[in-house]
């Protein structure tokens, strides 16, 4: 078992992805007991996206990838060494999502989550404010790609790179900011995780 962890300070590019692993989830095993692997990747002020919010994807020949970023020039995705399930010697980081320099000037995304359906690999990512109780305007968008490198669009044809992105969650009833988003699959069914405010 592995657990991708990130640690920074709100607003900062000051941070670190780690890993966690556990050879059983059953705590009455004598086998149980997280090991720290130590950093994955690591970000400073200096540089223009952010080590946090990490999600472990394999492509359809079991390569390990690894989609991380928040903010700045947004989501980013580096293959991972098979053996460590960290960057693979000469790994490029490269660039599948980003806000910045489109129509509505923000730079406002993060929490990238890739999932391999059918045909085609979905990014999803969530878009504008969080953490602002019943003022957050956090919403989930998705795009699509025939490969895991990319390039993903949205249902309209324009690129995430270029600040598209189909939305599928929003305000709705008495649930503000729905977002950060996560897909668990079991037994041929996707299930939508996200988080989001009870505002009543």
């Amino acid at each position: 078992w592995q657990l991708y962890y990130s640690g920074s300070t709100f607003g900062s590019r000051d941070s670190v992805i780690g890993l966690a692993t556990n050879a059983t989830l059953d705590p009455n095993s004598p086998d149980y007991g997280w090991v720290d692997e130590g950093e994955v990747l690591r970000t400073r002020n200096s540089d223009d996206y952010n080590a946090i919010d990490p999600n472990f994807v394999l492509d359809a020949g079991g390569q390990p990838w690894l989609v991380f970023g928040s903010f700045w020039s947004g989501i980013k995705l580096v293959q991972l060494d098979p053996a460590t399930r960290k960057p693979a010697a000469g790994a490029e980081i490269l660039s599948i999502a980003s806000r910045r320099g489109s129509p509505d000037n923000t730079e406002a995304i993060e929490g990238g989550f890739l999932i391999r359906h059918g045909d085609f690999y979905y990014l999803f990512a969530s878009f504008d404010a969080c953490c602002r109780g019943a003022a957050s305007t956090y919403n989930v968008r998705v795009g699509r790609a025939a490969e895991i490198t990319g390039p993903y669009v949205d249902r309209d044809g324009v690129p995430m790179l270029q600040g598209g992105g189909t939305q599928i969650t929003g305000a709705y009833d008495r649930w503000a900011g729905p977002g950060h988003n996560g897909i668990f699959s079991e037994n041929g069914v996707d299930w939508l995780v996200y988080h989001a405010y009870n505002v009543k």
